[in-house]
């Protein structure tokens, strides 16, 4: 017997798993505990880009599909296809990513405005230091018409390698935009 959510108490009849355990499910299972791993410093991310706790299974699914490449043992993850976030807001066409003196990066986006896309759009940017398995969200700061943000990161990230990625969400009804990968950079010491 089990009882739900609800309170509701019902009878289940037990069947024995069949598990063959056979060698494309031993791959599939590894992919996905991979994948997991991997992913789990995005988690809170996740969950407010794809909708609550549940919200993570989606993203990982996703990312199972579109991100994660290669053969057991040798699995990886291709950051220019992992999807951060995904919605029907507009998104946007071009954008790029330097790093600037010291810790500032800045991030420049078209502007363009037409049907489903609003100048008060909020701009969401999100950076991976994968050294660290840290995920920072810079959540709305800047709109769509502004066209370029300048944004600071923790010195702690000097010399390492960072992902970005920008979305956009609605300022009237929260919806997102998928997300776009603007590219990798390593944090130069130099710089900082």
């Amino acid at each position: 017997a089990a009882t739900r959510k609800d309170g509701i108490t019902i009878l289940k009849v037990y069947n024995p798993p069949s598990n063959p355990n056979s060698p494309k499910q031993q791959e599939q299972r590894a992919k996905f505990g991979f994948a997991v791993r991997e992913l789990n410093c995005f988690r809170s991310l996740f969950t407010i880009t794809f909708g609550g706790q549940y919200g993570v299974n989606k993203a990982v699914s996703l990312a199972m599909k579109s991100a994660v490449t290669g053969n057991l043992p040798d699995f990886r993850i291709q950051f220019c296809n992992l999807i951060i976030s995904n919605g029907s807001l507009n998104p946007v066409e071009w954008a790029s990513v330097e790093q600037k003196i010291g810790t500032s990066i800045i991030v420049k986006w078209n502007t363009d405005i037409f049907s489903g896309r609003s100048e008060f759009d909020n701009v969401n940017l999100v950076f991976l230091n994968t050294g660290l398995k840290t995920v920072i969200l810079k959540q709305d700061c800047a709109f769509r018409s502004s066209g370029m943000v300048e944004v600071e990161l923790p010195i702690i990230w000097a010399g390492d390698e960072v992902h970005c990625w920008i979305f956009f969400t609605s300022s009237q009804d929260k919806t997102l935009s998928t997300s776009k990968y603007l590219g990798q950079i390593y944090f130069n010491k130099d710089l900082c």
